[in-house]
């Protein structure tokens, strides 16, 4: 759940998710993740600058507010006037920036779905990493057999995004 937004000490729009009562162990994966991304500057996983409780205890984390998300992306990209030669190389884009989170979260979780790519400062990038759950439209089909996730879990994941991304 996300709480509106902020300015960091740049005058740089945040957005705060605090995540809901009773969702403490999800929270506490999410959170730890969070915890370890405010350690390092990834190109391609959206910045994280703080993470902590607000005044009721709840786990929050401060995030750079992206511009938007590729699903917005995905449902105005057919209204763009731009040419089809652009809108591939956008696609690419879109894939090679989401690859390139994916090397760079090491086989971290992360609930790989249009709604969690972000576009930050022009470069596509992964948020939600750390969270426990997949969202069933993009769950590889070992998820449904509670087998734990691996790299070809996000490699489904991908190719449902390149797929939404190719269809619209």
């Amino acid at each position: 759940m996300f709480a509106g937004h902020a300015e960091d000490n740049a005058n740089e729009q945040v957005a705060i998710k605090i995540f809901k009562e009773g969702t403490e162990d999800a929270a506490k994966t999410e959170y730890n993740a969070a915890r370890t991304l405010t350690q390092h500057g990834y190109r391609h996983v959206v910045p994280i600058h703080a993470v902590g409780r607000n005044s009721d205890g709840r786990r929050c984390i401060v995030m750079a507010r992206a511009e938007y998300d590729l699903r917005q992306y995905i449902n105005i990209s057919g209204g763009l006037e731009i040419t089809a030669t652009e809108q591939r190389a956008i696609k690419h884009q879109v894939v090679r920036d989401i690859c390139n989170g994916l090397t760079e979260i090491d086989g971290a979780r992360a609930d790989l779905k249009p709604a969690n790519v972000l576009s930050h400062k022009h470069v596509w990038k992964l948020a939600d990493i750390g969270a426990i759950g997949f969202t069933p439209e993009y769950r590889a089909p070992e998820l449904w057999r509670h087998e734990l996730p691996s790299m070809e879990t996000y490699d489904y994941a991908l190719g449902c995004i390149i797929y939404d991304l190719l269809e619209g």
